[in-house]
């Protein structure tokens, strides 16, 4: 999406939210990450690759 969209991402944000809330972010996660839950910020140091944006 375009930086410009900001209604759309203030929309998908809520979803987000909402499905942050309600647990669907966490069985998406586990599903697909091998049971992991990475809906949730990492305890561990994260290592950033150089030209790969946040």
């Amino acid at each position: 999406m375009s930086k410009e969209a900001t209604v759309l991402l203030d929309k998908v944000n809520d979803v987000l939210a909402e499905m942050k809330e309600d647990g669907t972010l966490t069985e998406i996660s586990e599903q697909f990450y091998g049971g992991q839950d990475v809906s949730e910020k990492p305890n561990e140091e994260v290592i950033e690759i150089p030209g790969i944006a946040k």
